[in-house]
């Protein structure tokens, strides 16, 4: 329960970071943060399941990730993507955690 709640606190966060970051809207970026998010959170879970990886290096590698999707999606340069990456990472966890912890504790 507390899984799926911190992926939809972390989805919602990135949606709102991604579309005003790439000015792209909502309609347009929704679809895509939740796949983009499904594919990097399975990846780091299927990885924490079975290796002793520290969470910030693979926060890291996710935030690495998380660009080249955008760059490549979105077409955007390199730059670009990765600031927008670090932007949404940073608001899921700054932001994101904060909440989940205190949304789990409620329940």
């Amino acid at each position: 329960m507390v899984l799926a709640l911190s992926f939809l606190v972390t989805v919602t966060l990135e949606w709102v970071v991604l579309a005003w970051f790439s000015k792209l809207g909502f309609a347009r970026t929704g679809w895509f943060c939740l796949a983009m998010n499904g594919a990097t959170w399975g990846a780091a879970n299927g990885i924490l399941a079975v290796a002793d990886v520290p969470v910030p290096v693979l926060e890291l590698a996710i935030i690495l990730m998380e660009a080249v999707v955008l760059g490549w999606f979105w077409k955007w340069r390199p730059g670009h993507a990765m600031l927008g990456s670090v932007l949404m990472n940073l608001t899921s966890w700054l932001v994101g955690a904060p909440i989940a912890l205190y949304l789990a504790r409620r329940l």
